[in-house]
Formats: structure tokens, sequence, C-alpha cells
């Protein structure tokens, strides 16, 4: 790489904190890592990558605008430890380092402080940090067409705590800026370049359904359950989250009772968000025959449109 070119690293996944010989580094642990004990040096020089590594790395690459983020848990230790990791790297480096830290480029962006961790919500299907940041990419930070290093992350600054908040969760960012330099442009967006939306996904709770003569006899509470675990099963790619948990801030619900007329059995229902009804409708829809297993389907196509709105 050139002096004049932009050095881009970003980490996501799972990070840790270890303390050896009196100094706590931050350690990204990798795919393959079998085990959370960092006591045992070989794991640590295998399936680990730590801010000495880092430290190493980034004195030897000759561009002079270098931005790093991490979307882990801990990872506000990454910015004190590249601080004191000069005392592990040769003479040459320590100078290289100490430069790193104040010239006029570069940002580091961590998802929460040394001692906190980093949220994924399967809600927003990544980090919360990630999730802000690719928002911030699709037009929120963006001026000009052009995205600015300080500008996008004093939006993930802004909006994880927010993000957090909503999932009963508190997550601070944390943002090292270089002392006395400007910031600078990392990316262009045009309309060539298409980042994937980013929808928080609409999250249900358990139904709340009984017979008219009371209880629940045909299990269709259960019922819902299976029809939207189903969705799920699906991962990141699910278009909707379902919990058992039916106190989910804002989680919508399926509230109402049926009757079984015959073989018939006769569903009327209202759509809740939280504790109040989305509007005032009552939906009705029936199925033939035990076990009902076209009753959720239906169901669900009342409210798509709804919860998609």
């Amino acid at each position: 790489m050139l002096r004049k070119d932009v050095l881009l690293i970003y980490f996501s996944g799972h990070g840790s904190t270890y303390n050896e010989g009196g100094k706590s580094q931050f350690y990204y642990l990798t795919k393959d890592l079998q085990t959370n004990d960092l006591s045992n040096q070989n794991v640590r020089n295998n399936f680990t990558i730590s801010t000495n590594d880092l430290s190493g790395w980034l004195t030897s690459i000759a561009a002079q605008k270098q931005v790093l983020i991490f979307d882990a848990c801990h990872s506000g230790e990454v910015i004190s430890s590249l601080e004191t990791s000069a005392r592990d790297i040769s003479p040459s480096k320590i100078v290289a380092l100490d430069r790193l830290k104040d010239r006029s480029g570069t940002f580091i962006l961590t998802g929460s402080a040394a001692d906190k961790v980093s949220f994924e919500s399967s809600q927003y299907g990544q980090g919360l940090l990630t999730y802000t940041l690719l928002q911030g990419m699709r037009g929120l930070a963006v001026t000009n067409q052009r995205v600015d290093v300080a500008t996008l992350f004093g939006h993930a600054k802004d909006q994880v705590p927010i993000l957090a908040e909503s999932i009963n969760k508190v997550q601070i960012p944390i943002i090292s800026y270089p002392k006395g330099g400007g910031s600078f442009d990392i990316g262009l967006v045009d309309t060539i370049l298409n980042i994937p939306e980013v929808k928080s996904k609409p999250v249900f709770a358990k139904s709340k359904i009984q017979s008219k003569s009371f209880g629940d006899p045909k299990k269709i509470v259960a019922g819902f359950s299976n029809y939207f675990g189903q969705f799920m099963a699906q991962g990141a790619n699910a278009e909707l989250i379902y919990t058992e948990y039916d106190g989910y801030p804002n989680a919508y619900s399926i509230q109402g009772n049926y009757e079984v007329i015959g073989d018939e059995l006769r569903l009327e229902f209202k759509l809740f968000k939280g504790e109040d009804p989305v509007n005032n409708e009552v939906f009705k829809v029936a199925s033939p025959s035990a076990p009902y297993s076209d009753l959720y389907e239906k169901a669900f196509e009342k409210i798509e449109s709804l919860i998609k709105s």
C-alpha cells in the first residue's frame, strides 16, 4: 500500500481480554477456537488476534489513513492496549506506533468498552454496531455521496445506545480520534453501490388465544408457536422474530378466541403491538378440520401487510 491509501480493517465476532504479566490485551477470537480459556499460550498464539499482532501489522503498513472497527465484546481494550504495546515490538516500530496514535489519520471504533459486551440482535440481523454503520452508509451519514469517517462513527455512537435500549440492553461504543488530525472520506455512495437494506424485523410474542368456552383444548396457542418457530429456522434470512416471552417491548401478538362447530374451527382475533391493538379490525379465519394446519397461514396472511407497513 502507498502512503496516500486508506486502510480499513473491520472485525465482527467474539472478543475477550486476558491479563498477562500485568498487562491486559484484547484478543479477537477466530472461528476455529474451541475454548474460551486464554490462559493457554498455544490457544492465544494460534486461534486469536491480539493487540500486539495488530500493532505489528499496522505499523508496517505505509497507508497514512487507517480505520479500525471492532464489533466485538470487550473491544474497547484495543484503544488502551495499543498505547502500551510498543514495549513488545522492535525499536524501529516504536517510533512508528507513536506516530500511528497521533497522526492525522487513525480512527478506531469499538462496539463497547473494555469491560462491556457488544450485543447481536436477531431483530436487526447483525450486531448493533454493524447495523448502525450500514444504516449510516445507506444515507444517514452520507454527505454529497461521500462517507466521512468521523460522521459515520458519530452516527454509530449516537444510534447504538438507542437500539440497545429497544432490546432492554445497555451498549455504548467507544471512539478514538487522532490528535490534531482531520477526518477523511472512506467511501463513495453512488447508484452502482448496492448496500443491502437493513430494516428492523418485526417481533412476534406468544399468542393469547382461548376457546369461547375457556381454556385452549385445541392447543391453538401451541400451533401458532410452531408456525412462527418455522420462521426462526431460517436464521438471519427470517422475515420476523418469534419469542415465547410475552413481555418483549412492542412485540406483535395475536389475541382472540375460537369455537368449534362440527369439525370446523372458527377463529376471531385482533393484532396487538405491545398492549394496544394495531387497529380495530377483527379478523376471521376458519379451518375445516383438525389438526387445523392451514389456520395459522390464513391468519398470518390477514395481518402480513400490517406488520410490513
